[in-house]
């Protein structure tokens, strides 16, 4: 049993603030900034698996934990449950040269001439670890948990001496090291139980992210994103959609606007919100709502849809979007 990797919710609610928000708006740099470092930390926790597939031994692969404990969350990037004991990695995908002040608990990144300070990454999981170790024991589980902190980017220098903190061409190597103190040890039990009520209890990331920056509808521009050429041109015209730009048609492209609709303001939507959202008759936007068979609540004019979309699959286009965005921006650079 394993649970695999989610893409973040967050990263999916920053790309469609970027798609739909009013042309020159202050906040799109930051909104950027955002986008870049999340998708690196993305990119960097699928690139474990890699190296994972060196540890030869029987093990279930949990990533992106995300489990309720009091009022809050805690968070596991990776977490691998062996016969004796787990590893709860923290991966990295920073690039430059790294410093860690164990005492201060901060780390130093030094990349083009340029210093950012962060929590240090050890405390980070360390936090994580006692946290997950809290959780198991109001369950009757009492599991070894050992913590480590990988640096995945190909180019990144590690400056502190750490054995808790390695590259992940040695993750292989550090297993086996750590396996030699459980020998003694018992099996952990009911281990298929405890993997099952792990991921049953993993919460996807439901923030108000609109609340976070301040912004509310009116910075955003309504209109059908073109599934080609990426303008808000596309224009309904005889049961189909047209991009005006590059005269691009077919019958699906206001499902994507939907969707992001979703990732801003939420599931719930009115046959008004959506006209004005898809820049369509009131007729037309209740015609396509119902096409999409969605729970309704409500009656006539009062009548709402709670839009079902599965934030695990249905977002890849946002994700190769931000790609080919990228790409675009490294080749003209």
């Amino acid at each position: 049993m394993h649970k695999e990797h989610d893409i973040p919710p967050r990263l999916l609610r920053l790309i469609a603030i970027q798609r739909n928000l009013v042309n020159q708006h202050p906040i799109l740099t930051k909104i950027e900034d955002e986008i870049a470092s999340y998708s690196s930390g993305y990119q960097g926790e699928l690139s474990i698996d890699y190296h994972i597939n060196y540890i030869l031994d029987p093990h279930n692969k949990l990533h992106n934990l995300r489990i309720p404990l009091k009022n809050w969350h805690f968070e596991i990037d990776t977490l691998l449950v062996f016969e004796k004991f787990m590893l709860a990695l923290e991966i990295k995908n920073l690039r430059g040269d790294i410093y860690i002040d164990h005492e201060a608990g901060i780390m130093k990144q030094l990349h083009n001439e340029e210093e950012k300070v962060y929590q240090s990454p050890l405390v980070q999981v360390e936090k994580q670890v006692r946290q997950l170790n809290y959780w198991l024991s109001q369950r009757n589980y009492h599991v070894p948990i050992e913590p480590l902190v990988v640096f995945v980017n190909p180019n990144v220098h590690l400056k502190a001496n750490h054995s808790r903190i390695i590259y992940p061409f040695i993750l292989s190597h550090k297993y086996y090291e750590i396996k030699a103190q459980y020998q003694k040890y018992d099996s952990i039990k009911q281990r298929s139980i405890l993997i099952d009520s792990l991921i049953k209890h993993t919460e996807l990331d439901n923030q108000q992210i609109l609340k976070h920056f301040n912004l509310t509808k009116s910075d955003f521009k309504p209109g059908v994103i073109c599934p080609q050429c990426h303008l808000k041109t596309v224009i309904r015209e005889k049961y189909q959609w047209l991009c005006t730009a590059c005269q691009y048609k077919d019958k699906h492209s206001f499902i994507s606007a939907l969707k992001e609709y979703f990732l801003l303001f939420g599931p719930v939507i009115s046959a008004k919100e959506a006209r004005e959202w898809l820049q369509i008759n009131i007729s037309t936007a209740r015609y396509l709502l119902k096409s999409l068979k969605f729970n309704q609540i409500g009656k006539k004019k009062y009548t709402k849809y709670i839009m079902d979309f599965d934030l695990r699959k249905d977002f890849e286009y946002l994700i190769e979007y931000n790609k080919a965005q990228y790409k675009q921006k490294i080749s003209m650079s």
